[in-house]
């Protein structure tokens, strides 16, 4: 995910209690000529306006044992007390795999989330310490904050453990509209690049350089069966909890933003599954953008 959307709302949140977090990108999106389709490829494959057939990221550059041994090195050298995995589902045998690569040479707790964890909980207990289930800004910082203090983690809210062979499955908490504000650029956050079995610091979150990316707020209104995004609310629901469909951030917010990144950036794209919301928000959305 170059455009780190998650990563950042998180580090934002560990930064503004007094945390250090650091982003690491394993890996970059990339798409290269291939000659034929695969039979059970991990990500899309396109054909261009040439008539070339195409694969994309893990299907034409998977990760390489260098690039594992650089990873752990790393950590090794930065010594963190919590490594977040974020991943998707397509991905979840190689992550699984790369987890329990990094347990034989880390003793940090090893923290799971994103839609591949979320959904899964069960398979990822069997290589990490926890599985944050859906949002995971306030689990994050939760679990920080447990860490700091040598406090007991097995109640924070959205965290999934492993306890005498049982799965717990901590209550949801849904993180509030009114808590953003923290898509925003900032460069205190360390940042790093590992690919083409090269470690790289980088001077922003994301790690595209042409193109800015934000979203105007979370939630999608379909069910696509392809998707895990249509069915992000359904987890709440379950819980009693009427998360709605979709989620808009305030219309200052998503400006005060946008005014920092084009400092940095020529261009602008909103990943929003749907762009949508009332007649008066999107109106004013536009006029102040």
């Amino acid at each position: 995910d170059d455009a780190a959307l998650g990563l950042r709302t998180m580090s934002n949140v560990l930064l503004s209690a007094d945390h250090k977090p650091s982003i690491v990108h394993f890996k970059l999106p990339c798409a290269r000529p291939i000659s034929d389709y695969a039979e059970h490829p991990k990500n899309a494959e396109f054909v261009d306006s040439r008539g070339f057939l195409h694969g994309t990221s893990i299907d034409v550059n998977p990760w390489t044992k260098q690039e594992e041994e650089i990873l752990q090195d790393f950590l090794e050298k930065t010594n963190p007390d919590i490594i977040g995995i974020s991943s998707r589902s397509n991905y979840d045998k190689e992550v699984l795999q790369l987890c329990e690569t990094i347990r034989k040479r880390c003793k940090a707790i090893l923290e799971a989330g994103g839609f591949g964890p979320t959904y899964d909980p069960n398979a990822y207990l069997n290589k990490c310490d926890v599985v944050c289930v859906g949002e995971g800004e306030k689990a994050i910082l939760a679990l920080a904050n447990c860490m700091d203090c040598k406090r007991d983690f097995s109640n924070v809210p959205n965290l999934a453990i492993c306890q005498n062979g049982s799965v717990i499955q901590n209550p949801l908490k849904q993180f509030q509209a009114n808590d953003w504000g923290l898509f925003q650029w900032n460069s205190s956050c360390p940042s790093f690049l590992i690919d083409g079995n090269v470690l790289q610091s980088i001077d922003r979150p994301q790690v595209a350089e042409s193109d800015y990316y934000t979203m105007a707020g979370r939630g999608c209104v379909s069910d696509c069966v392809y998707c895990s995004a249509g069915a992000w609310y359904r987890l709440y629901w379950n819980q009693g909890i009427p998360m709605p469909r979709r989620r808009n951030r305030s219309v200052d917010d998503v400006i005060n933003e946008l005014v920092i990144a084009k400092h940095h950036y020529p261009r602008i794209h909103f990943l929003d599954s749907f762009l949508i919301g009332s007649n008066e928000y999107l109106l004013d959305l536009f006029k102040n953008y």
